[in-house]
C-alpha cells in the first residue's frame, strides 16, 4: 500500500507545485505593471480576491500538465527503476520553461495591447527582432532578468516540494488494487481539467469578477487562456475566411443596406427616463407563441400581455446560441459563423454596448440569473457591459430551492421582483431565464401531451410562460411599474413540434414585446408587421431615450419609418438574409442555397450578394477588434 500512497502524494505535490508557479506568476506580473495597476484606479483590496477566483482554472491547467505526468507515475509503479521518474522530471522543467516564456511574454506585451496573450500577440512573440526594438532596454534587461528569477525559483520549488520525496518504493504491488486507484485518479484529473462535474464545462468566467478589467486579466490563467484562445481562434484571427468579393464593394453594398434616407424616430413613451427592464427567455421559439402564429395552449401568459403591448411579429435571432443572443441584444452585434463574439476577450472589450450608455445617463444596472454564467463566457461579457450588479447562482441564497442546471424561473422571479423594489430609480435591469434550457427538470407536472419529440421541451416553455404571467400579474401592483417598459425577448430560437431546420428563418423567428406602464396608450395593443432583428433593440430604445447610437452600425432604429427592413442571421458555413418578401440561406464554403423562398432568380441572387457582403464585412470588423 506505500507504493499507493507514494503515488498519489506525488500527484498532489505536483498539483500543489504548480499552484505556486502560477501565484508567482501573478506577483511578478502584477510588480512589473505595477503603476499601470495603479493608475486603473485599483487596490491592494481589489487584488486579495484573485487568490479564490483563480483557482478553478489553475486547477484546470495543472491538471491538463498532470495527463503525461499521470501516465508516467503510473507506469513507474509496475517497474524497479527510476526511469520514468527521470522522463518526469525532464518534462517538469520543460513545462516551466514555456508556462514562464508565456508569462514573461504577457508582462511584456500587456501595457501595449491591454489583454491577456493571445493567438494575434504569439505571432508577435514569433519576432523577437521586433519585439528587441520596439521594447525599452531596461524593459528588456529587466523581462530577461525576472524569468531567470522565476525559473530559478521554480526548479528550487519543484526539488524541495516533489523531486526531493519521490522515492523509489521496491515494495510488491497489489496487482489487482493498482487499475482501481489508477481509473480513479484518472477520473479527478479529468474532473480537474473541465473544472467539475457540472454540464457546462470551466471558461474564463469562472476568474472575471472584478469591474477592473486588469484585475480580471491577472486572476485568468495565463497558460490556460492562450491554449484556449488557439484552440478557438488561430485559424479565423488573422484572415476573412468569408470573402466573396472586393471588400470595397463589400463595405458598399453593406452600407447601402444600412442607408436611412430620414433619421426620425416615432415616440413610443410617455416618460423621457423610463425604467428599463429586459426580460430574455431562453431559446423561445416563435413555434410556441400563438399570437405569432404558434400552437396554441403553451403561450397563455404572453398572448394575453401581448394585447398590452406592442408586438413585434417579424422579429429573428442572429445567432443559435445563448452567448450570440446576448451580445446581439445588449451590443448590437451580430451571430459570427463558426467562432463567437465571446470567445475572445480582448475582441468583445473593442464593443460598445447599451449598458454603458444607460450607466451614462444616471441608471442604476443590473443582470441577474438564476445559472451559472461560464457558460459561453458569458460573464466575462457581462462585466465589460460594466451592468453595476451581476448575480448568478452562486450569489443567491442556497435556502432557494434549485433544479439541476439552477434556480427555476418561479423562485427567481420572486427574487427579481424583490431586487426591483429595492433598486435606485431609473434603472436598467436584465433577468435571464432558464428553465426552459435542458435538462427541463421545472418543479411543474406536465400541461403539455402533444406526442412529440420535443414535449419535454413544450412544458418547460409552459411553465417559464406561466412564471413570466404571475411575475408581471405583480409587477403591476408596483409603483414602479408605471414608469417601465418591459421588452420581452428571446435569447435564440429552440426545436419544437415543427421540427424546423436551424438555417430556416421561421426556426429564427423570435417573440419580441414591449409592454409596461411607459409604453404609449396608442401602442397598447399593436402590431409591428415589418421584419425586424434582436440587434436592432439596443439603437431603437436608445434613440427612445435621445441617447447617442451612432457607435451602433450593426443596430437599426425599429421606429424609424426609413430604416431598412431586414435580417441577418448566422449558420455555422455561412448566412441568412430575411427580406420582407423572402429569405435566402447560403453555405459560403459548399457555395450553394441551403434554401431560397424567391421565385426570381435575380432577386434571390441579389439578396445572396446584400447577405455575402454583409458577413463579410462583419467578419472583417471581427478581426480587426
Amino acid at each position: 500500500m506505500k507504493v499507493f500512497k507514494n503515488y498519489i502524494f506525488d500527484i498532489v505535490r505536483l498539483y500543489l507545485f504548480w499552484i505556486l508557479v502560477f501565484l508567482l506568476s501573478r506577483i511578478a506580473f502584477v510588480i512589473s505593471n505595477f503603476d499601470l495597476i495603479n493608475a486603473e484606479g485599483v487596490s491592494l483590496h481589489d487584488l486579495f480576491p484573485i487568490l479564490y477566483y483563480s483557482l478553478e482554472l489553475d486547477l484546470s491547467m495543472a491538471s491538463y500538465f498532470m495527463v503525461i505526468n499521470f501516465m508516467l507515475l503510473s507506469l513507474d509503479i509496475f517497474v524497479k527503476t527510476s526511469f520514468f521518474q527521470k522522463i518526469v522530471h525532464a518534462i517538469q522543467y520543460v513545462f516551466i520553461f514555456i508556462y514562464l516564456s508565456i508569462v514573461i511574454g504577457e508582462i511584456g506585451l500587456y501595457p501595449e495591447w491591454k489583454m491577456k496573450l493571445n493567438s494575434k500577440a504569439l505571432e508577435y512573440l514569433r519576432r523577437p527582432s521586433e519585439i528587441l526594438e520596439s521594447n525599452k532596454t531596461s524593459d528588456t534587461i529587466w523581462q530577461m532578468l525576472l524569468f531567470i528569477i522565476l525559473f530559478v525559483i521554480s526548479i528550487y520549488l519543484y526539488k524541495y516540494l516533489v523531486k526531493r520525496y519521490m522515492r523509489k518504493d521496491m515494495a510488491v504491488i497489489i496487482k489487482w488494487l493498482s487499475p482501481i486507484i489508477i481509473i480513479l485518479t484518472a477520473g479527478f484529473i479529468f474532473i480537474g481539467m473541465r473544472g467539475g462535474l457540472q454540464e457546462i464545462p470551466i471558461s474564463q468566467s469562472q476568474s472575471y469578477f472584478s469591474k477592473y478589467n486588469i484585475v480580471n486579466d491577472i486572476s485568468v490563467n495565463t497558460g490556460w487562456n492562450l491554449v484556449y484562445n488557439i484552440l478557438k481562434t488561430e485559424k479565423i484571427s488573422n484572415s476573412n475566411i468569408f470573402i466573396s468579393m472586393d471588400q470595397k464593394e463589400a463595405i458598399v453594398i453593406t452600407n447601402e443596406l444600412h442607408k436611412i434616407e430620414k433619421d426620425t424616430t416615432i415616440s413610443i413613451l410617455n416618460t423621457s427616463k423610463p425604467n428599463i427592464i429586459f426580460l430574455i427567455m431562453e431559446s423561445w421559439s416563435a413555434d410556441m407563441v400563438s399570437s405569432l402564429g404558434g400552437k396554441k395552449g403553451a403561450s397563455n401568459s404572453f398572448d394575453e400581455l401581448a394585447q398590452q403591448g406592442m408586438l413585434f411579429t417579424h422579429c429573428y435571432s442572429s445567432g443559435n446560441r445563448s452567448q450570440q443572443g446576448l451580445a446581439s441584444i445588449l451590443g448590437g452585434f451580430p451571430a459570427l459563423p463558426i467562432t463567437t463574439l465571446t470567445a475572445t476577450p480582448e475582441k468583445m472589450r473593442q464593443t460598445e454596448t447599451i449598458t454603458t450608455r444607460f450607466n451614462d445617463n444616471g441608471y442604476f444596472s443590473a443582470f441577474y440569473y438564476g445559472g451559472s454564467l461560464r457558460y459561453g463566457n458569458i460573464k466575462a461579457y457581462l462585466i465589460h457591459n460594466q451592468f453595476q450588479e451581476i448575480e448568478e447562482e452562486g450569489d443567491i441564497s442556497s435556502s432557494i430551492p434549485r433544479g439541476k442546471l439552477g434556480i427555476h424561473d418561479g423562485y427567481m422571479f420572486e427574487y427579481l421582483l424583490n431586487k426591483i423594489d429595492a433598486a435606485k430609480q431609473p434603472f436598467f435591469i436584465n433577468y435571464f431565464t432558464m428553465s426552459s434550457h435542458s435538462p427541463y427538470d421545472q418543479p411543474m407536472k406536465n400541461m403539455i401531451d402533444w406526442g412529440d419529440s420535443e414535449d419535454d421541451f413544450h412544458n418547460s416553455f409552459y411553465y417559464s410562460d406561466s412564471c413570466l404571467g404571475d411575475f408581471m400579474k405583480q409587477a403591476k401592483t408596483k409603483d414602479w411599474y408605471k414608469n417601465t417598459l418591459f421588452v420581452i425577448v428571446a435569447d435564440h430560437s429552440h426545436q419544437t413540434y415543427t421540427h424546423r431546420s436551424v438555417e430556416t428563418a421561421d426556426y429564427r423567428h423570435i417573440p419580441l414585446l414591449f409592454v409596461g406602464g411607459a409604453l404609449k396608450q396608442e401602442f397598447v395593443n399593436t402590431t409591428y408587421e415589418d421584419v425586424c432583428s434582436q440587434t436592432d433593440i439596443g439603437t431603437t430604445l436608445l434613440k427612445q431615450l435621445k441617447i447617442d447610437a451612432d457607435s451602433f452600425y450593426w443596430s437599426k432604429n425599429i421606429m424609424n419609418p426609413y430604416s431598412p427592413k431586414f435580417a441577418y442571421f448566422e449558420i455555422n458555413q455561412g448566412f441568412g438574409m430575411i427580406k420582407p418578401n423572402g429569405f435566402v440561406s447560403y453555405d459560403h464554403f459548399a457555395n450553394k442555397y441551403n434554401y431560397n423562398t424567391f421565385e426570381n432568380d435575380s432577386l434571390r441572387d441579389k439578396v445572396q450578394k446584400e447577405g455575402a457582403a454583409y458577413l463579410q464585412t462583419l467578419f472583417q470588423e471581427f478581426i480587426d477588434l
